[in-house]
């Protein structure tokens, strides 16, 4: 999966499970969501 917000460059994760990459798409803060769910949970 990669991830990329309006000013900062694209990060990339792995291994991400669909229903977590679903709930981000799905998500009312996509930023929010980034960062609880996602930052610091699938590195590559």
């Amino acid at each position: 999966m990669r991830v990329s917000f309006r000013h900062d460059m694209p990060r990339e994760f792995c291994h991400v499970p669909e229903q977590t990459f679903k709930a981000f798409l799905n998500a009312r803060s996509k930023n929010r969501f980034y960062k609880r769910h996602i930052q610091d949970a699938f590195p590559c």
